[in-house]
């Protein structure tokens, strides 16, 4: 009550700690009879909550009350808002200044936050502090972000209660490895262009990087549109780096421009780099102004870039924007430095265990997002085609699987002198694309080249079906992979690979020995026990079906709701079993409650028609949850045998079968109208 320096607030906040789990019934309603607002849950048995403070006595009788499962009531303390290895920075060096994000979470629970966000503008500028704005606001969600002496981060933290986690900025650099790009021959024209590929008829892509080369002949007549930060306007856009050009023809193109040109979508460039710029600006607000200025003519965003460690709050933002504004955000899974290679082999390390050893960060460890590692192509003397680039980074957590996909990105020679690496090349190992230099090409190794060969892969999928879901997009691609498979024991490593590589035309199509079934729904926690209901068939010819499944969540604000998942229940109608589906089953090490994929085998008494419960799960007691659901169901035949032409036939007839709770669409993936 006594922390008023910056503002008065209404509310007063403090941690309560129970006996047992928050998700306990009785400890859920301990909550709702005091009367409290939760703010944030530190742990599965303590939450943060606010009160007003007029309520105080009131609070006090509803405790002696309802005191059973209570164990303690204490003041929140400065070390579960920021780590004590930040604290301790913030104490040494008073003066010195950094970039910090400040997270009020959970806003039902906090009075007038714009009325808190300006109190603590006001306070930085006015004492010379530094300088701080908002970054992103949501019904959820608010967070600000400046560069502050550091005296005033840890002041602004124990002195705001509203403030729950405090984070250091990290370093967000284009992923562009330490070799320089190899300049090659003049770049040949496009090919003639039917109807479909003008560039009226070809989506787009919305790139933040480095600028784009306006006068390229592959570039010029695809770019959208374009802003440039540097200069708060639309030009000059220009690219000294080189990144944001090649970046540009990999998005447009789809892939090596040496084997493709026919540009399958148009560049919207967002200038957020120059050369050798290390950011010094909020790029959090660069990611939610983009979304906000663009996202009705593209909801497709490739991202090339990655901060040097974690930021959970930035990643929670951008989970949240991308559920909210259905966008489909494409990020590179980061590039380990070449210094860092040379040591691992060195010491024998060897590829590619070291690469476990590497974590994928922002923007590459949001969940809603597509995460894109890189595989070799060519041959070198530390990796063989096929396999996943000596660079490419792995897996952020043991609960959901980061990157999910792979794409050409390159391959390095290591050159030895003795038995030691002393350096690296890459000279005929990379992957070519546009220059920033007119007319002309450049080759180059990285996870940033493989972002926009998948985000064009989306932009075309987006084109085919404007009216599904970005996780549905998401489900597509990755029930289109073929894993690239670790040749030593046979068996694909999920932490490194993923899904394995997408494949285009299973992505846009069915076959006739192969239909997909697309469905899409979304789920409260408010209504938790609700759930979707489906009818397919398996034909007689088809033998086999896999299971994609992609969970999108609104947002994580609270270590429980990382663990919702959306469960698939399989019947045969008349027959007393099921086949149940969970996205929560072990793959390798890895835990995985956004993305699923499995493959079943159906047996002769199994084929006919079959319905299929979509069941949500969820586990935080506290908040009211979204999920976004998109399976795929493909079902073929490993023979060959006809199995589209009996789906449709099928369901053609029987809409009227697709109905119940008022379901969303079962289609397969090669029809455009939907069925209901």
């Amino acid at each position: 009550m006594k922390r008023t320096k910056i503002l008065k607030d209404p509310k007063m906040y403090f941690v309560v700690g129970f006996s047992d789990a928050l998700s306990w019934k009785p400890v859920q309603d301990t909550i709702k009879n005091l009367k409290v607002s939760v703010v944030d849950v530190i742990d599965e048995k303590t939450v943060k909550v606010s009160l007003q403070k007029e309520r105080y006595q009131l609070f006090l009788y509803n405790l002696r009350k309802n005191h059973k499962y209570v164990k303690e009531l204490r003041e929140t303390v400065l070390s579960e808002k920021v780590e004590e290895s930040v604290v301790e920075e913030l104490r040494s060096k008073p003066d010195q200044r950094g970039w910090f994000t400040f997270e009020l979470a959970s806003l039902s629970g906090i009075e007038e936050p714009e009325k808190i966000e300006q109190s603590i503008i006001k306070y930085v500028r006015s004492n010379d502090l530094g300088d701080i704005d908002r970054s992103y606001i949501s019904e959820n969600l608010l967070i600000l972000s400046g560069l502050l002496k550091y005296r005033a981060v840890e002041e602004i933290a124990d002195e705001v209660e509203a403030v729950t986690k405090v984070f250091k900025m990290p370093k967000i650099e284009l992923t562009t490895n330490e070799l320089s790009p190899l300049s090659l021959a003049s770049a040949t024209p496009v090919i003639s262009l039917s109807p479909e590929t003008t560039p009226e008829f070809v989506p787009s892509v919305c790139v933040i990087d480095s600028g784009i080369n306006l006068g390229h002949r592959l570039l010029k007549d695809f770019i959208e549109d374009m802003y440039d930060y540097t200069t708060q306007d639309k030009n000059p856009c220009k690219d000294l780096d080189g990144h944001g050009s090649m970046v540009s023809g990999l998005a447009i193109y789809g892939e090596d421009i040496r084997k493709n040109k026919n540009p399958l979508a148009k560049v919207i460039m967002v200038k957020n780099f120059e050369k050798g710029d290390a950011i010094e600006r909020d790029f959090l607000k660069v990611i939610f102004e983009t979304v906000i200025r663009y996202r009705f003519i593209s909801n497709v965003f490739s991202f090339s870039f990655a901060a040097d460690g974690p930021n959970p709050t930035l990643t929670k933002a951008l989970d949240e924007m991308i559920f909210r504004h259905n966008l489909f955000v494409v990020s590179c899974a980061g590039n380990i430095k070449l210094p860092l290679i040379r040591y691992h082999i060195n010491n024998g390390f060897a590829y590619p265990k070291y690469i476990g050893l590497h974590k994928v960060f922002f923007p590459g460890d949001c969940r809603n997002a597509l995460t894109v590692g890189s595989y070799a192509d060519c041959d070198s003397n530390l990796v063989k085609a096929g396999w996943p680039s000596p660079f490419t980074r792995s897996s952020p957590s043991f609960d959901f699987i980061k990157p999910e996909v792979m794409a050409i990105g390159g391959n390095l020679n290591a050159n030895y002198s003795g038995k030691q690496v002393v350096s690296f090349s890459s000279a005929g190992l990379g992957v070519c694309s546009t220059s920033n230099k007119d007319n002309e090409e450049s080759e180059s190794v990285g996870t940033s080249l493989c972002s926009p060969a998948v985000a064009s892969l989306a932009a075309s999928i987006v084109s085919k079906y404007p009216d599904i879901s970005p996780f549905l997009v998401k489900a597509l691609i990755l029930s289109s992979c073929e894993y690239l498979w670790n040749r030593a024991n046979g068996v694909p490593d999920h932490s490194i690979q993923g899904f394995g590589k997408p494949n285009k035309t299973r992505a846009l199509y069915s076959q006739n020995w192969r239909a997909c079934y697309l469905l899409e729904g979304e789920f409260e926690s408010k209504d938790a026990n609700k759930y979707h209901r489906y009818r397919l068939l398996f034909p007689d010819e088809a033998d086999e079906f896999d299971v994609t499944l992609v969970v999108g969540k609104l947002h994580t604000m609270f270590e429980e709701e990382k663990a919702d998942y959306v469960r698939l229940k399989f019947a045969r109608p008349g027959v007393k079993f099921g086949i149940p589906l969970m996205p929560q089953i072990s793959l390798g090490e890895s835990r995985c409650f956004c993305t699923y994929k499995a493959r079943k085998i159906i047996r002769r008494g199994s084929k006919g028609p079959w319905t299929i419960n979509v069941i949500p799960h969820f586990f935080s007691p506290v908040s009211n949850q979204r999920l976004k659901y998109a399976c795929v169901i493909t079902v073929s035949s490993s023979r060959g045998g006809e199995v589209y032409a009996p789906i449709i036939n099928w369901i053609m007839p029987k809409k009227e079968l697709i109905r119940p709770m008022e379901a969303p669409q079962i289609a397969p993936a090669s029809v455009t109208s939907k069925v209901r």
